[in-house]
């Protein structure tokens, strides 16, 4: 069986001929285009702040809804205008619903028709932007001026 040789046993170096024993070599890791992103959103506080509550906002309305059930329809008027408790933090409304559970379904909805609205707009810009690139000319130029006075 022959021993192959690697660069390892041929005991060459790394280092390149045209360098000189006396000059350094830069052995830094080279950073990829998304942790140079990752990078510089964490050095931004306001931006890392807003990401956080965002993604409480976000867990909140997943959780709290699919927690708590129908709780947002429940009335009960004898807790009608009732004070912040551990059960309802933010208190009851006037006809005994709690609030805090409300709030939560109201954000619930806002997100889904958020992410609904984005999902349809980006699927018509995708659409006006691949019939401006297939055709280019005088139709590109006029799908141009109407978005850009969209």
């Amino acid at each position: 069986m022959e021993r192959i040789e690697t660069p390892d046993t041929t005991g060459r170096t790394a280092v390149p001929a045209n360098v000189s024993e006396s000059e350094e070599i830069d052995l830094t890791p080279i950073r990829t285009y998304w942790q140079l992103v990752r990078q510089r959103f964490v050095r931004h506080r306001l931006a890392v702040i807003a990401l956080v509550v965002l993604a409480i906002l976000v867990t909140l309305a997943i959780v709290v809804p699919l927690a708590t059930g129908d709780l947002y329809q429940d009335t009960n008027f004898a807790r009608s205008r009732g004070p912040a408790t551990l059960e309802a933090p933010l208190g009851y409304d006037r006809l005994g619903i709690n609030l805090f559970v409300r709030l939560m379904k109201a954000t619930q909805t806002s997100l889904i028709i958020g992410l609904a609205a984005v999902m349809i707009i980006v699927g018509i810009g995708t659409f006006v932007g691949a019939i401006a690139g297939y055709a280019g000319g005088w139709l590109d130029n006029l799908l141009m001026r109407m978005v850009d006075v969209v």
